[in-house]
């Protein structure tokens, strides 16, 4: 990705709701290694009082 292109760049990540904060975590820190910081998370549709109890 053209260097110009990273600071008007957003990243959309849809994680599955089994993947490790780990692994997010380790996504995240390569995309602040090349200076891609907008991101915007999706999550699943569901009850907040079923996602958290």
């Amino acid at each position: 990705m053209p260097v110009e292109s990273r600071r008007v760049v957003t990243v959309a990540l849809k994680v599955d709701k089994k993947a490790s904060m780990g692994l997010i975590s380790d996504v995240k820190e390569g995309l602040r290694k090349v200076n891609v910081l907008k991101i915007n998370y999706t999550t699943y549709v569901g009850e907040t009082t079923e996602t958290f109890p």
